[in-house]
């Protein structure tokens, strides 16, 4: 697949957006904090045949408060928790460092993991 690499984005010219793409593009659209997605989806992405359950990601450490308006927005975008109970049950998960998944409505896969990086480099 060719792509190319221009200021920070990679374009795709001839790419063809996948239902998952689609999925991935709506909650990132949500996200107003730095994010990185990893796993997977980026071998997919980048054009390798295979299924996926989740899209990994790490994101940056934000206030309570920050997440609480994430979780909102999100909720309003058509995704839920999937395993917690609500937005401050899922930020002490993450803070204690586990991961947090989010669902479109409806489905349990594919989710969104995230998880708060264990270190800084």
């Amino acid at each position: 697949m060719e792509y190319v690499y221009k200021k920070g984005e990679i374009i795709y010219p001839d790419k063809k957006l996948t239902l998952l793409d689609k999925l991935v593009l709506k909650f990132i659209n949500a996200i107003d904090f730095k994010y990185v997605i990893v796993s997977g989806y980026i071998a997919i992405l980048f054009g390798r045949s295979r299924d996926t359950e989740d899209i990994n990601m790490f994101i940056e450490k934000i206030s309570t408060k920050d997440f609480g308006l994430f979780c909102e927005k999100i909720h309003s975008c058509g995704f839920y928790l999937l395993d917690a109970e609500n937005s401050a049950d899922a930020y002490n998960r993450l803070q204690e460092g586990f991961s947090v998944r989010f669902a479109e409505n409806g489905t349990a896969e594919p989710n969104f993991e995230l998880k708060f990086p264990k270190k800084r480099h």
